[in-house]
């Protein structure tokens, strides 16, 4: 047998074998011509995709810096890369650039964990002298609330230059740059991963604390994200990391910074402001967007919502058409370098959406109204026979006129309560799974709208595992919840691809045994 030649040219074609042509096989047969030019293809495709891979792996540097209390810390620089458009099928519809940042190699641990002690008390105070390290094979620094983790993060300074808990783009950021360099694996089976066979040299150290974890680092190389020595350890199970992309009611809030750049600030009265520095530039409306421009210690925070987005040259834009005192706050005069946020909202709820209650009810109303929709991808809206979410309680809707919902309390187990307005209305999707205020499901697309595209969320996923993302995401539909990624020793294939996301916890609960990372960016040490 001999196998088909192979072109490194690229076929600009496929032939379409006509009903006249002869049935020839050999070389330059007309019964093989379609599949040498296919076979041509995907050998330059794979050419291609193993040169970007050797690239990208060969920029990736771990290093270690000692910071200005004199610990060390192991970190990688997850070099500057982009992922060409439709690299993964039909995401993403853009290309997408990511990377530029230094991050641990390893979850934090506390500065005076040992191997066999965490170094500080489960749950407990974090104060100044509280110091997260990147060191191998200490026991991890967990069970810590958002708001710990990230004032430990900012204990950790380089010449003054302060490191932050990981985003939830940096994050995705390695787990992506893991898919491409061609998968990783991590402790998902209680000390191995479940792809793994049953042998020791599979297995990592065992965290004495905690049955079924490992000490960081101290799985096989392949539990980094491109499986090198120089990677970025243990994103595939073993504990839940937390990165900062809380979520209330199924509803994220996606922030984007600016500085208000206004020779003598602004008054009260003022509706046209000038900023400078905004990120990500391109993602703000032209029309109709919503910014908090934050307290400076003096003057409080105020939300505006602005009528144009107008270029004034010279890196400065113009918001003009300003509504002031929005969301609740009051009209104040703000100085010149007060920090912005353009705030934009999302549903992270795949085929659900979100809104709030206009007035409150009490545990026997069976109408009730309502704000407008924020709709989550592949929504079909609210209909008759559809369930909503309500704290903690579950309702059928029977009549849908306009913002007024005619509906059945009390279901799926849940008990009928009292609930204020102002509180979140949650449209379940009524293809997943419901289970105790959960819902979820197996990636199957990712979010590819500008502001979320580098963040691998949802865009729909089914009960079933699908190529290439493979992770589980999981979701309390109601109330205020943190973010985990990574997933932990006992999520099985729930954790393949390092995309596992969870918002189940509040930000505030220390009972999950969660973890996090710090980073260093590079416009801090540039």
């Amino acid at each position: 047998m001999v196998n088909l030649p192979e072109s490194t040219e690229w076929p600009n074609g496929i032939y379409q074998l006509e009903t006249t042509d002869p049935v020839l096989g050999g070389p330059g047969g007309s019964a093989n011509l379609q599949a040498t030019q296919l076979a041509s293809r995907t050998a330059i495709l794979r050419t291609q995709t193993a040169a970007v891979s050797a690239g990208l792996a060969a920029a990736t540097r771990d290093c270690v810096l000692t910071d200005d209390n004199g610990y060390f810390h192991a970190m990688v620089w997850i070099p500057r890369f982009r992922i060409p458009a439709l690299y993964f099928g039909a995401w993403p519809s853009e290309a997408v650039t990511l990377g530029g940042f230094f991050i641990d190699k390893y979850v934090c641990s506390h500065h005076s964990a040992t191997f066999n002690d965490m170094g500080i008390a489960v749950g407990g105070a974090v104060g100044v002298g509280d110091v997260p390290v990147s060191q191998l094979a200490r026991v991890p620094w967990t069970n810590v609330t958002v708001a710990n983790a990230m004032y430990a993060s900012t204990r950790r300074r380089f010449n003054g230059e302060i490191s932050q808990m990981a985003s939830a783009k940096e994050w995705a950021t390695v787990a992506l740059l893991g898919l491409m360099l061609g998968g990783t694996r991590g402790n998902n089976d209680g000390g191995k991963d479940h792809r793994h066979d049953d042998a020791p040299e599979f297995y990592g150290l065992p965290d004495p604390n905690v049955s079924g974890r490992i000490l960081p680092g101290t799985g096989p190389l392949s539990y980094s994200h491109n499986g090198r020595q120089d990677g970025v350890c243990d994103l595939i199970g073993n504990l839940p990391e937390l990165v900062d992309a809380p979520i209330q009611d199924c509803r994220y809030t996606h922030i984007l910074w600016a500085v208000l750049t206004d020779a003598g600030g602004i008054s009260s009265g003022d509706t046209a402001m000038t900023i400078t520095q905004p990120q990500d530039i391109d993602h703000w409306p032209a029309t109709n967007g919503r910014v908090k421009i934050l307290s400076d210690g003096t003057n409080p925070t105020e939300v505006i919502l602005y009528g144009s987005l107008v270029d004034s040259g010279g890196g400065v834009w113009t918001l003009t058409g300003c509504t002031r005192a929005q969301e609740g706050t009051t009209a104040e005069p703000h100085d010149d370098g007060s920090m912005c946020q353009l705030l934009t909202d999302f549903c992270v709820l795949p085929g659900g959406a979100t809104t709030t209650l206009q007035a409150t009810i009490n545990d026997s109303a069976t109408s009730l109204t309502i704000n407008t929709w924020l709709s989550g991808p592949g929504t079909a809206g609210v209909v008759n026979g559809s369930k909503i979410a309500i704290e903690s309680e579950v309702l059928l809707v029977t009549n849908v006129a306009g913002s007024v919902l005619t509906v059945t309390r009390a279901q799926n187990g849940t008990s009928a309560a009292a609930h204020d307005a102002g509180k979140g209305v949650v449209l379940l999707d009524p293809d997943a799974a419901w289970a105790s205020g959960q819902q979820g499901g197996y990636i199957t697309e990712l979010r590819d709208e500008p502001m979320l595209r580098s963040l691998a969320f949802p865009a729909a996923w089914s009960v079933d595992h699908a190529d290439p993302y493979r992770d589980y995401v999981a979701i309390e539909l109601t109330g205020l919840r943190a973010c985990w990624r990574g997933g932990s020793a006992a999520d099985g294939n729930r954790a393949e691809t390092g995309l596992r996301l969870q918002w189940i916890s509040t930000p505030t609960n220390t009972g999950y045994g969660t973890g996090f990372r710090a980073v260093l960016r590079v416009n801090q040490i540039a």
